[in-house]
């Protein structure tokens, strides 16, 4: 596919340096893993390699794609809406989903509803910021709109980040050149925040 060329291949590779997916290191074994927003499969194939993952996206042309690779389990869903029971997954990430996410607290609020006690989120997404990497990061963004109609919803600010991901426990926060990186613990039930 185009999207896994271009995209995933050489863009990602200049702006970041590397062509796989940032996998979270954790200190207690994921079995169980959902890759939320998966596109064509790029993390889920990376995920697959430490425990059983399952890729959910609402674009079935980027499902397509991502089946061909036979790594992982890909099925058709959205964020706001995950069709799974409470408590199931020791892993949820997400990568580059919350910038396209019409509400990102609800993605967010899902997620943590799926997820095990003591299971993890992973967020990996675009800051706003002033390096060239962000605006190379929006004219990838808008070859996704012409070429797939993903939308581009918004982008957040380091702060904005803090704010909507806060709520769990045992949260690491760092960000380079142009993304962020959260890992967050689910202990309790504080609320997600709206930005």
């Amino acid at each position: 596919m185009l999207y896994d060329r271009i995209i995933r291949g050489r863009i990602y590779k200049f702006l970041y340096g590397r062509d796989r997916a940032f996998i979270p290191s954790l200190r207690s074994e994921a079995k169980v893993i959902l890759d939320v927003g998966c596109g064509t499969g790029f993390a889920t194939r990376e995920l697959a390699r430490i425990g059983d993952a399952i890729g959910i996206d609402k674009e079935i042309r980027f499902l397509k794609a991502a089946k061909a690779s036979k790594a992982g389990a890909f099925i058709l869903g959205d964020a706001s809406r995950l069709p799974f029971n409470g408590g199931t997954f020791d892993l949820i990430c997400m990568y580059d989903l919350l910038h396209h996410h019409v509400k990102p607290e609800e993605a967010v609020r899902e997620a943590k509803r799926v997820l095990k006690e003591h299971g993890h989120l992973f967020v990996k997404d675009v800051k706003k910021c002033l390096r060239v990497e962000y605006y190379l990061n929006i004219v990838a963004d808008c070859f996704e709109f012409v070429l797939y109609r993903c939308p581009l919803k918004s982008y957040f600010s380091e702060g904005e980040w803090k704010r909507l991901l806060r709520g769990f426990d045992k949260e690491s926060f760092s960000s380079f050149k142009n993304e962020i990186y959260f890992l967050g613990e689910k202990t309790g039930s504080p609320s997600i925040e709206t930005i």
